[in-house]
């Protein structure tokens, strides 16, 4: 993601429940491109505008997914829905550019399909459980043959 573009915040709680958001690489924050379309459901989901609820600090991950997918009814949405489900469906609204690059060297966040979304150009395969780069290891593994 450009450095300019603005990013509409993913609050992150600061309990239990974050740490497994970490875990499983829920991002911090999403392109602004992503959540513009869903502006009206935002007014009628939380009566805020996408600005106000991004300087109120953002949705939280359960939220979000609720606003991307169109569910119009947010409470139930979150009771019923898991946070890797949640996680998924943010991810699943998102291009590898949309979210900003995690700390260089380490995958934290991957689409169901394995690619992750690692800085521009990144072309390799991760492996979720390890959150290693495939392509990464496969280079080192060559330069030692």
């Amino acid at each position: 993601m450009p450095r300019t573009e603005r990013v509409f915040p993913v609050m992150i709680p600061k309990s239990q429940a974050g740490h497994f958001y970490r875990q499983i690489g829920c991002p911090t924050g999403i392109a602004w491109r992503v959540v513009a379309p869903h502006e009206d459901r935002a007014l009628a989901n939380h009566r805020q505008s996408l600005d106000e609820l991004a300087d109120r600090g953002g949705l939280s991950p359960k939220e979000l997914a609720a606003l991307l997918t169109g569910a119009e009814n947010v409470v139930d949405y979150v009771h019923e829905t898991s946070r890797q489900e949640a996680v998924w469906a943010i991810l699943a609204a998102c291009e590898p550019a949309d979210v900003p690059s995690p700390t260089p060297g380490r995958c934290s966040t991957l689409f169901g399909n394995g690619q992750c979304f690692f800085s521009e150009g990144h072309e390799g395969q991760c492996n979720p459980g390890e959150r290693t780069h495939v392509g990464r290891e496969a280079e080192r593994e060559r330069r030692r043959s």
